[in-house]
């Protein structure tokens, strides 16, 4: 179950990666090169932990190969969440010009609050695992504080996908209206 969790969860990092590319730097050579090392790390990460045997990807002090897939996904959704508040930034002054959407605006900023969530995920597995291996305690409190910030980052991405409708009136209620233009 573990090593099937770990397929799944590489994959995502790759089609997140993939996507943060696509919508946010397709036309910079940069971002196309880091999902590749993404991509290239995840395989190159979860190869070398099979190597050594450690194809659940619990031993990241005695099997380093552990940490190449890691840092790829730790990457990978900071990346996520430094677009989302970049672009929300950029957006921001067009709402108030009537020039972008209030919610595609909105968007930006919850993908920014999910690159968080995730990125802070990663965090907490890096300590989990290395908890668990020095100590064989799985912290339950961790394992928590992750599954919710998990399910945080799923519910951010389930609104920016298919905002109620509620949801869309009050961002734009929420947003001010573009200055009257002068006759």
């Amino acid at each position: 179950m573990l090593f099937a969790a770990r397929v799944f969860t590489d994959a995502a990092t790759i089609v997140f990666a993939t996507f943060t590319w696509i919508a946010f730097r397709s036309q910079a050579r940069w971002a196309k090169a880091l999902v590749f090392a993404i991509a290239i790390s995840v395989f190159t990460g979860v190869a070398g932990s099979i190597a050594v045997g450690d194809w659940e990807g619990v031993h990241p002090i005695s099997k380093p190969w552990w940490w190449v897939d890691w840092a790829a996904g730790f990457v990978a959704m900071s990346w996520v969440g430094v677009e989302g508040f970049i672009h929300y930034l950029n957006a921001r002054p067009r709402v108030r010009l009537g020039l972008c959407d209030p919610l595609v605006c909105n968007r930006y900023l919850l993908w920014g609050f999910t690159g968080i969530s995730w990125t802070a995920v990663w965090g907490i597995l890096a300590l989990e695992y290395v908890e668990f291996e020095t100590q064989q305690v799985w912290s339950i409190e961790m394992e928590r504080v992750a599954g919710a910030l998990d399910i945080t980052g799923i519910a951010l991405v389930l609104i920016i996908c298919f905002p109620p409708r509620f949801y869309q009136r009050w961002i734009a209620g929420a947003s001010p209206a573009p200055e009257p233009e002068e006759a």
